[in-house]
């Protein structure tokens, strides 16, 4: 490297990443700055995309649209009942926002929808070795996980949170007029 304590690309030119991360919330610019600090600590260069972050919607449309501007990006995701990683890591899914994709990778989560994962042993196994190969080639560094819980009351009848559940809120209704103790 030429001194300035920074990896320089293979011809020896200064090399810096850009990165896009959203703005909101009061945690989010230190957050990024955070992973500013860390990557140069290591000796590499890192710099928000356009100076600052970014609003969300501008976020996702540079995103899906391969802004050559982002080479590294915060962005969030969520998951529902089904855990088939495929809406998120399969070759042609909408939120591959990596764009990584392997032959191997597309085997297993082949393998994960496949009528043969109706067993669950074989259900298992197969997450099992789409997970290993994940930690294997680390296509992306998921760094923060969130879990919502619901406390719903004894006297609230019907609820229910069962993956495949098609409960309509006015479906929903309360057998007494007080909280029940117990």
């Amino acid at each position: 490297n030429d001194g300035d304590g920074f990896v320089e690309d293979p011809k020896g030119e200064p090399f810096t990443l850009g990165f896009a991360s959203m703005s909101g919330g009061e945690t989010a610019e230190p957050i990024a700055q955070y992973y500013i600090q860390s990557w140069q600590q290591v000796g590499i260069n890192v710099e928000l995309v356009d100076g600052q972050l970014m609003e969300f919607n501008s976020f996702y449309e540079r995103l899906e649209s391969d802004d050559p501007a982002i080479d590294v990006f915060q962005a969030a995701f969520g998951v529902g009942g089904d855990p088939n990683p495929s809406g998120l890591y399969g070759r042609s899914a909408s939120f591959n926002y990596t764009r990584w994709a392997t032959e191997e990778h597309d085997e297993l989560l082949a393998a994960i929808e496949s009528e043969e994962s109706f067993d669950e042993e074989f259900r298992q196994q197969a997450f099992y070795d789409w997970q290993t190969y994940m930690i294997e080639e680390v296509p992306t560094i998921p760094t923060l996980f969130r879990y919502t819980l619901t406390a719903v009351n004894n006297r609230v009848s019907q609820w229910d949170t069962e993956i495949g559940s098609d409960l309509k809120w006015s479906d929903i209704y309360l057998l007494s007029e007080e909280p029940a103790a117990e």
